[in-house]
């Protein structure tokens, strides 16, 4: 959170225009917006625009001047930022957080256009391919902030716990702009009467400190700490919490305490806002899921936003932040553009999650060709990418390649997605017996590979029913229920399963078919175990009864 007057938030109303062009063809000077939206928004949830492939351009007034800051937390699927008509920039990776910094001149009125594009491009370096199993909304879905900058500024902050127990933190400022040859920062923490003063110079400051009569940060007691940092001109409050993570001998554990995680992976997905979720339905999410007796969630398929991970830290629910792929080919890993991408997305996640003490793993490439040379190399390159920005998590993807998967060894934790019951198992009416068959088997092939002394996580599995269906057949919420109370028995009772992640929490917006095989009724992933408007169905409440117990 930063705390300056020269900071604003820019959500809210703003001019709109619509058009079915790309964004390289557009005008910008000959726009004529004849309507107004919100930001954050969705323009194709709007009845007006509901399902076009276009651009949407967003344009409103903003006082500023000098150096300034612009913010975005996400846009997709592609966008592209102007000032006072000209370009500043573009913005390249889908529901990712991006900011720009540049010179806006003389402090005064100023026109900002932010224009996003949701049209599909399949060349190999595309970061969102049309039939991806989640639906390409286009819209500015996260908020946006504009902040007009000292000459000496810091560009980022992480505070990482080294010691639950003493309460160290090691405290990393990076800086920007005019560099002094001996600027002076202080530090004050939310339990310190007074701040400490310390010289610098040049990129970076970096210190290890103790915080005073510090409390740990828990799932079940998830407090948390501010630090407030200040240079000449600039000031920003940072909220974390001091919790230890550790991941060995197949348990993962925080504060030395073995985590058996539990929970969903959850889409930022509704039928009104698309992407743009409401923070108070994500607040309402995370409530049915702790409700439950559920602890985890997997924040697929992209980078979780500030809010709801703010949500998750209040209330202790365990986060697996990733950044936006899906089962991307062989041609689009060894794509050297693609690649420049995916690490660029994972560094932009990681400086922008890292203060939050819910997120306990790194991933990314869900179900990609990992089975490949190519998905090994460059695996190999976004663990390495992580590893220079944060050491303090695991790092983790979840493989859809069975025992043809080759990359274990570049894993912290081995994260397997599939499907016993619904896409294995359709000639039989009751299947169940193969959750166990199935997991057991991959746990053999980790074993088998080296990787059996690491943590093991049910990334995916799940299935399909219609709200109001109970005739026990495929597709039915008694079917669906008696498959998940398979997997959670299987979870609870196996000390080799570190943690499950159920397919999925709400219906989700996707296609009506997906790359012409898989056929999703009212073009919906269906396998909520609550529906897009979040009723519960069967499952919800038979989960909550074991997880109660």
């Amino acid at each position: 959170m930063t705390k300056n007057e020269k900071w604003q938030s820019l959500d809210g109303v703003w001019d709109f225009a619509f058009t079915e062009k790309g964004l390289e063809e557009l005008d910008i000077k000959n726009i004529n917006f004849d309507t107004a939206s919100s930001v954050p928004g969705c323009f194709d949830t709007l009845p007006e625009y509901y399902n076009f492939r276009g651009t949407g351009i967003y344009r409103r007034t903003v006082v500023c001047g000098g150096l300034v800051r612009l913010f975005s937390g996400g846009v997709t699927l592609r966008g592209a930022v102007y000032f006072d008509g000209a370009l500043i920039g573009n913005l390249e990776h889908p529901l990712t957080p991006e900011e720009m910094i540049f010179d806006a001149g003389e402090r005064k009125e100023h026109t900002l256009i932010i224009a996003v594009e949701n049209i599909f491009h399949e060349e190999n370096s595309s970061m969102f391919h049309q039939y991806y199993d989640y639906y390409g909304f286009g819209g500015i879905c996260r908020e946006v902030t504009l902040e007009e900058l000292p000459s000496c500024h810091m560009e980022r902050i992480s505070v990482v716990p080294l010691s639950y127990e003493t309460g160290e933190v090691k405290v990393t400022v990076y800086f920007g702009g005019l560099l002094p040859e001996n600027g002076v920062i202080s530090i004050q923490f939310d339990t310190e009467e007074k701040e400490e003063k310390f010289s610098f110079s040049g990129e970076k400051f970096e210190t290890v400190r103790k915080v005073p009569c510090h409390k740990v940060w828990s799932p079940e007691t998830p407090f948390m700490h501010n630090v407030k940092i200040a240079i000449d001109g600039q000031e920003k409050k940072i909220s974390f919490g001091i919790r230890v993570l550790s991941w060995k001998d197949g348990k993962l554990s925080i504060n030395d305490k073995e985590l058996k995680l539990i929970g969903y992976n959850r889409h930022d997905s509704h039928p009104q806002f698309g992407y743009a979720v409401p923070l108070t339905l994500a607040a309402s999410d995370l409530h049915q899921i702790k409700s439950q007796g559920c602890n985890f969630i997997r924040g697929c398929h992209y980078p979780q936003s500030h809010g709801f991970l703010e949500l998750c830290d209040r209330m202790g629910m365990l986060v697996w932040d990733e950044t936006l792929a899906w089962g991307n080919k062989e041609e689009h890993l060894a794509d050297p553009l693609f690649r420049q991408r995916q690490k660029e997305a994972a560094r932009l996640m990681v400086r922008d999650s890292i203060n939050h003490p819910s997120v306990i793993m790194w991933g990314f490439l869900n179900e990609c060709a990992s089975h490949t040379l190519p998905g090994y190399e460059l695996i190999s390159q976004l663990r390495q990418t992580i590893l220079e920005e944060d050491t303090s998590r695991p790092i983790t993807f979840a493989s859809s390649r069975g025992t043809q998967e080759l990359c274990l060894d570049l894993v912290d934790i081995v994260s397997y997605n599939a499907y016993p019951g619904w896409y294995l198992g359709i000639n039989e009416a009751r299947p169940f017996h193969l959750v166990a068959s199935t997991f057991d088997e991959l746990l053999a092939f980790a074993e088998e590979k080296g990787s059996g002394n690491k943590p093991f996580i049910i990334s995916e599995v799940g299935c399909a029913a219609i709200i109001g269906e109970r005739n026990g057949e495929r597709w039915s919420e008694d079917y669906q229920s008696e498959l998940l109370s398979e997997v959670v028995k299987y979870t609870l009772n196996n000390k080799k399963v570190t943690g499950l992640a159920i397919w999925q929490f709400c219906n989700s917006r996707t296609y009506a078919a997906t790359s012409g095989i898989i056929v999703r009724p009212r073009a919906l992933n269906n396998k909520g175990v609550v529906d897009e408007y979040r009723r519960p169905k069967l499952a919800y409440y038979t989960i909550k009864n074991m997880l109660k117990k």
